[in-house]
């Protein structure tokens, strides 16, 4: 076999592997349409190098060969650019990607059988993956946090879409006929680029996926199963983030400690199943009741904490009787039963520079209890 058949092997293999890795992450993590995408894209990308293998063995007639891989090509392409739009939470545009793709091989088809012209309908092609090279770029970089990955692949994007860019203006270059030495450059270019950008965009495709997924762990991790909300690992974190911040800036840093009266007597009556709900909506109501850079976690069974940066005492109090005030008239609705909750609170503050995250819902702590008490559905203020 010559040197060309193997890199087209090589390309074929990489393609279907790539094609099995999206399709199962799809499968197995949480359906994620991108990945679907994705999968789909490496799927016409492996048609294409399989058209072009079998082109060495079977003689298709050429317009045939060259609109199927033209098609395959521009397939390829769109779904790759709309998977990274749907990453970045942006309006997936497939259909308007397609149709541009359609329009593309209307014009190669056009320059190929009606109006031949080397340089037009080879252009095409080249001139087309830039485009999309450069929508690419665009959701990737879509304002974000970017991991390493996502520079990896921009980077990749950026030289395969200049290297496509300049394999369209040299074959261009040589006109309706095509001349040999424009013909030379358009495949050097594209023989010394596109083997090596397209498995890097592959592999920093493959990072990508498993950069989102080790952070969605990492969010789950962080993250109570039931309610949404913090757990105690994501609060002492965010917790020690904040506390740091008010020393700082010299800022008070209060919290609230509440957790729903007669819980266990809910879920005699009502059932777990129903006190899951109480917990959850409990949870849904302090969530959305709080500031951005307010912090909200559940610490325990029924037991929740609020961190409020910037927040003095007497504000931090003047809340926490709000919420007591709103969820005592909440309305705890299932399928099966409607009831009422309420809840206790206790309120603290850092005293100073020698406060602690522990001292601090400690002494929030006491003051819940404290509530409980003196009857319940109280608010008191730790000393």
């Amino acid at each position: 076999m010559n040197p060309l058949t193997y890199l087209l092997i090589s390309l074929e293999l990489t393609s279907i592997v790539l094609t099995a890795i999206f399709f199962i992450a799809w499968l197995s993590f949480g359906r994620r349409q991108y990945a679907l995408f994705w999968s789909i894209a490496f799927f016409f990308a492996a048609v294409q190098w399989l058209l072009n293998l079998s082109s060495q063995k079977i003689p298709f007639p050429f317009e045939v060969y060259w609109m199927l891989v033209s098609a395959s090509s521009a397939v390829t392409l769109s779904f790759s650019v709309a998977g990274f739009r749907m990453r970045a939470k942006l309006p997936n545009r497939i259909h308007w990607y397609l149709i541009a793709a359609a329009i593309g091989l209307a014009a190669i088809a056009w320059f190929l059988i009606v109006d031949p012209h080397v340089g037009l309908r080879t252009a095409i092609g080249p001139f087309f993956a830039t485009l999309m090279m450069g929508a690419c770029i665009h959701a990737i970089a879509y304002p974000r946090h970017l991991q390493p990955a996502d520079w990896g692949m921009i980077i990749s994007a950026g030289i395969f879409g200049l290297c496509e860019a300049a394999a369209a203006i040299a074959i261009f270059s040589g006109g309706s006929a095509g001349t040999q030495e424009s013909l030379d450059i358009y495949r050097a270019i594209n023989f010394l680029s596109l083997p090596a950008a397209y498995t890097a965009m592959g592999l920093f495709t493959v990072l990508i996926l498993a950069s989102d997924m080790s952070k969605e762990m990492k969010a789950l991790a962080m993250s109570d199963s039931l309610t949404g909300v913090l757990n105690l690992r994501g609060f002492e974190k965010a917790a020690s983030r904040a506390l740091s911040a008010a020393r700082r800036d010299n800022s008070p840093l209060s919290v609230i400690v509440c957790d729903v009266d007669h819980f266990k007597s809910i879920n005699d009556r009502y059932g777990h199943a129903q006190g899951d709900v109480a917990l959850i909506q409990f949870a849904r109501h302090l969530q959305g009741n709080v500031r951005g850079q307010d912090i909200v976690a559940r610490i325990g069974g029924e037991e929740f904490v609020l961190l409020l940066p910037g927040t003095p005492i007497e504000a931090a109090t003047a809340i926490a009787e709000r919420f007591r005030a709103s969820i005592s008239a909440l309305k705890i609705s299932s399928e099966t039963s409607q009831f009422e909750i309420q809840a206790s609170f206790g309120v603290a503050t850092t005293t100073g520079a020698e406060d602690e995250i522990d001292h601090l819902i400690k002494r929030a702590d006491e003051a819940l209890y404290r509530s409980k008490r003196d009857g319940r559905n109280k608010v008191s203020v730790a000393s």
